[in-house]
């Protein structure tokens, strides 16, 4: 015999039905409740960032219509950087004249830079050999790092050929230690001055990457446009019928003083004293100070 067991249905239904089918619907209806809660976020997102885009457009358009009306915001205005400068000028002039059996070597003891004076007594003439001298204006920090440079090289060369270098190999060697240094140049403007062989005077004029010329006289310098028209006239003659320049020591000497003092009366920068050294063959050396504006 078979019996027929009727089961009572669940009273969360309103049907009847069996136990399983109550949890499927539950199931469903979870399911369909994280789904809709998904799509409601997902919309809402959507929304949030399409309204961001809609402003930031509107903020764009904004600002490029100030622009237009030259209203650029600070915030945005281009930033403008220091810039470095390794270099200074300390300007100051010095003056170099050949002669017979003499040279002369010239430069005023101020230094400057602006409108500022550092100093008013400071050379700007340096000894490399007993007869060679080198006169530098332009920055004084790679004028001091220069000379140490070629002071080592002048020993090194004593050292292993056992004598001085001649005006002529020092003149090269200077040469060739600012060509050297093209790409990132000594800020200085110099002159070479002393004997060659034949015991007469040899100027030698430079640029700041070296290129040489030998000259019976030279000038460099911010003074240089004042001083060396000057000479031109004196010492050159130029478009004279007859001109005599000028031989004599003492002549040459008083020149170079009054030279200085011209310079001194329109140059700011150079002033204070004129330091004069005269080179004679034989080895006589003479050195002189003449004093110059102070103002």
């Amino acid at each position: 015999f078979f019996f027929l067991m009727i089961r009572r249905p669940p009273r969360s239904t309103q049907s009847r039905s069996s136990a399983a089918s109550d949890v499927y619907k539950r199931q469903v209806s979870t399911q369909s409740t994280w789904g809709e809660f998904f799509l409601r976020n997902l919309n809402r997102k959507g929304r949030m960032f399409r309204d961001e885009r809609r402003d930031k457009e509107v903020a764009v358009e904004e600002v490029f219509k100030q622009a237009s009306l030259g209203n650029l915001p600070a915030t945005l205005a281009p930033v403008e950087h220091k810039q470095f400068n390794p270099y200074t000028f300390n300007a100051g002039s010095v003056v170099a004249i050949a002669g017979p059996k003499f040279c002369l070597v010239a430069g005023d003891t101020r230094l400057s830079e602006g409108y500022s004076i550092l100093s008013r007594n400071t050379s700007k003439l340096v000894p490399l050999t007993a007869d060679t001298y080198i006169a530098t204006s332009g920055m004084y920090a790679d004028f001091i790092g220069l000379q140490k440079v070629l002071k080592a090289r002048i020993t090194q060369y004593k050292f292993n050929i056992g004598r001085e270098p001649t005006t002529e190999s020092t003149a090269q060697l200077l040469s060739h230690t600012l060509y050297g240094k093209r790409f990132f140049p000594f800020y200085t403007f110099n002159l070479i001055a002393g004997l060659d062989e034949n015991g007469d005077g040899a100027v030698y004029g430079y640029d700041a990457i070296g290129t040489i010329n030998r000259l019976p006289y030279a000038v460099q310098g911010s003074g240089k446009s004042l001083i060396l028209p000057i000479l031109d006239n004196e010492i050159q003659g130029y478009n004279k019928v007859k001109h005599t320049p000028p031989q004599d020591l003492n002549q040459l000497q008083e020149l170079i003083v009054d030279v200085f003092t011209s310079a001194a009366e329109r140059d700011i920068y150079t002033g204070d004293a004129v330091e004069v050294v005269v080179i004679e063959a034989g080895g006589k050396i003479t050195t002189g100070t003449y004093k110059l504006r102070r103002d």
